[in-house]
């Protein structure tokens, strides 16, 4: 392991964010100040279930719920890049409103955390990995610093390449590539991502891509990556 160096995506990686991100995206498209997922109608809660594979920066999340409105059945990227075209305008000032009502909820930040999960093979691989690693991710470096502390891998944590910097995965790990050039000459790169389309985004052929099957994401056929059920895995594979 000294000769590799780990990448991960953080939402769907390391963190099952789905409840706090439906909760805050709910409460951006309806003016609610809910905070708890419990207080969400059912079949809206299971239209975003459904759909959450196809979001990718905060600002999407506005086509879940203007989807559900609209009685769209989503289901592929096709369908989601067609909704994406025709609310292009919408999504852009959704953005802001949904890291307001971020803000909103750090207010309680005891419950803002509870919302969020540390997938268990994570939580052990990390017990066991005693590395230092990156997190390239569209989140906001706020919530990441904040919930790597929760979960206690703030010691490990080398640097984080968030939405700040851009919500292209590509630009983000050219900057995590330029900035740690010194400490990654000669190692091996490993990045994991839950997201098909972010993986195809980096164009750097010296990072071996790994499709984290946990995730958000379904493995499509049209998957060209490595898929893995652990983080684990990747110290098993070629």
């Amino acid at each position: 392991m000294d000769d590799t160096v780990l990448i991960l995506d953080f939402d769907g990686v390391i963190c099952d964010s789905i409840c706090e991100c439906l909760i805050t995206s709910y409460n951006a498209f309806y003016q609610k100040n809910f905070t708890n997922i419990s207080s969400i109608p059912v079949d809206i809660k299971n239209y975003f279930f459904q759909n959450r594979s196809f979001v990718r920066p905060a600002g999407e999340y506005y086509l879940l719920h203007k989807g559900f409105i609209d009685g769209v059945e989503i289901g592929s990227k096709i369908k989601f890049d067609i909704l994406k075209d025709k609310y292009e305008k919408e999504i852009e000032s959704f953005e802001s409103k949904f890291f307001n009502e971020r803000k909103n909820l750090k207010k309680n930040i005891s419950n803002w955390l509870s919302l969020h999960k540390f997938y268990n093979h994570a939580k052990y691989f990390f017990n066991e990995y005693s590395s230092t690693f990156f997190i390239v991710t569209n989140k906001d470096k706020f919530s990441v610093e904040r919930l790597t502390e929760y979960f206690g891998l703030q010691s490990k944590l080398e640097d984080i390449f968030s939405k700040e910097i851009s919500n292209n995965k590509n630009i983000l790990m050219c900057e995590l590539l330029s900035k740690h050039a010194k400490k990654l000459e000669g190692k091996k790169l490993i990045y994991v991502d839950d997201n098909e389309w972010n993986l195809k985004d980096i164009n750097s052929h010296k990072i071996k891509k790994y499709f984290a099957t946990w995730g958000y994401s379904k493995i499509q056929e049209t998957n060209t990556f490595e898929a893995i059920e652990s983080l684990q895995m990747i110290f098993y594979s070629d």
